[in-house]
């Protein structure tokens, strides 16, 4: 449609400016500003680009509503708007770019800022505190930094709604915000805070008898730590709580039944763990779960995974410790023994299947790992981390002969032991043979075959090139009969 004409600047008597969703481009011009009775400029939702003129704010001094959201315009935001009769300023959708100006607290009748998705930099200033009618402060998706004010506390009376997400801001979460009790969203998801998430917001959404339209609090993709604090559970009118991305810890608290309003909850990618809480299954409205890639086991599960969910989502967690006790392996996965089934695994090759029974004994040395799955909470399989595991039978001998080890049954012994440069390898039999020397990781060392032609035998190793500490020395025969010793390197 092309610009906004210059001939709209001799309405003197113009009060409504209204050219929204009118593919209008170009800028405005700056004799825009000469409009003294103008109060509404709705300009949004148009191709319009350039700067904001300074005679808008020096010469429209009864300006209500300023929109000039989803356009191109670029620039700093003016520090000189004089706009004292301003209530609601709207220009997210832009390229503006610099600092938020501090002026922007002088203009006490705002109820609405809405600055997102513009490329905003530094800190939030702490004037807009000052803006005790202000009702919603938008300005998700910049590149602000610093810290959140402690002067936002201030709004405890009007503020509804806070979006402060997807910017670059740091240190830890105010305990003060817990005076915004008049506040139905908070979103700081995609930020930089760290520390734990303070107590003082279980003091939010309390009102259950209040009109929330969409009571929501985010604080998703940032560095929280340490456990979620129980005071969330006072929250009754929460409609949605995520908590996802952080390295938040701990169990989930005990009290969030009291959430009876909560429809949706994010907690996945956290370091939570024991068991899953069944009281979910009974608050109705909760129609969607997330608790992916945590530390659960199937302690739980078992049971909400029966419950009709809209969306249940667990399907990736922590891996599950190895215990080694003697020479049996074995691990904890949660939920009802005879559910579970057990794959064991030497070095990546399936080895043994068991279900009901999480012990194993491994028969010969390999890296050992498991992946267990339950026959009720099908959409999760736990794993373990591999480990190093060594089949070995050593006798010591007495005192008089203590540096020795001997397998009695085939005169299979290593001497010295410890050993410095040399180690003789002696055993009984005839044909062929195979020794090999590894470390504690399994990684074979040296390899030596041959075919032993006397009733006794024996061969020197040189482990001179090693470092100190244990290694292994096994012997197979050509009846693939194994036979290890452990051998001390100093």
């Amino acid at each position: 449609m092309g610009g906004i004409p210059s001939s709209f600047a001799n309405l003197t008597n113009l009060r409504s400016l209204d050219l929204h969703d009118n593919q209008l481009s170009g800028g405005i011009v700056e004799s825009l500003g000469n409009l003294f009775n103008l109060r509404e400029l709705l300009l949004q939702n148009n191709q319009l680009s350039g700067h904001i003129p300074s005679s808008l704010g020096n010469h429209s001094p009864y300006l209500s509503y300023l929109n000039l959201s989803n356009n191109q315009f670029s620039g700093s935001i003016p520090k000189s708007l004089g706009l004292t009769e301003l209530k609601e300023i709207i220009l997210n959708n832009n390229r503006f770019k610099d600092s938020i100006p501090a002026s922007l607290g002088d203009l006490k009748n705002l109820t609405k800022i809405n600055l997102s998705n513009n490329r905003l930099s530094g800190a939030i200033p702490a004037s807009l505190g000052n803006l005790l009618k202000l009702q919603n402060l938008y300005l998700s998706n910049n590149k602000l930094s610093g810290t959140i004010p402690e002067s936002l506390s201030n709004l405890y009376y009007p503020l509804w709604y806070l979006d402060l997400s997807g910017n670059q801001l740091s240190g830890s979460i105010p305990e003060s915000l817990g005076k915004l009790k008049n506040l139905w969203y908070l979103n700081l998801a995609g930020n930089q805070l760290s520390g734990s998430i303070p107590s003082s917001l279980g003091k939010l959404f309390q009102d259950s008898n209040y009109y929330y339209p969409n009571s929501v609090l985010n604080l998703s993709k940032n560095n929280l730590t340490r456990m979620i604090p129980d005071s969330l559970s006072y929250c009754k009118s929460l409609k949605s709580l995520d908590l996802s991305d952080n390295q938040l810890g701990g169990k989930i608290p005990k009290n969030f039944f009291r959430l009876y309003k909560l429809q949706k909850l994010y907690l996945q990618n956290n370091t939570l763990k024991s068991t899953v809480p069944s009281f979910f299954a009974w608050m109705n409205d909760l129609d969607t779960l997330n608790i992916g890639w945590n530390k659960f086991t199937f302690d739980g599960l078992e049971f909400l995974s029966k419950h009709a969910f809209n969306e249940f989502s667990y399907s990736s967690q922590g891996k599950i410790k190895m215990q080694k006790t003697n020479s049996t392996l074995s691990v904890y996965a949660g939920g009802t023994l005879n559910n579970n089934t057990y794959k064991w695994f030497n070095n990546g090759i399936l080895v043994s299947t068991k279900t009901g029974d999480s012990t194993f004994t491994p028969t010969v040395s390999g890296k050992y790992s498991v992946e267990v799955t339950n026959s009720i909470a099908t959409a999760l399989t736990l794993k373990s981390d591999a480990v190093s595991f060594n089949t070995f039978t050593a006798v010591t001998q007495n005192n008089s002969d203590a540096i020795k080890a001997t397998d009695n049954k085939t005169g299979f012994s290593l001497y010295p032991n410890p050993a410095k440069n040399n180690v003789t390898v002696s055993f009984i039999g005839n044909g062929s043979y195979t020794i090999k020397l590894a470390d504690v990781n399994g990684n074979v060392l040296q390899t030596r075959t041959d075919v032993a032609v006397n009733n006794k035998n024996t061969i020197q190793l040189n482990v001179g090139k090693y470092a100190n500490g244990v290694y292994f020395i096994t012997i197979t025969n050509d009846n693939n009969t194994t036979r290890t010793l452990k051998l001390y390197k100093q």
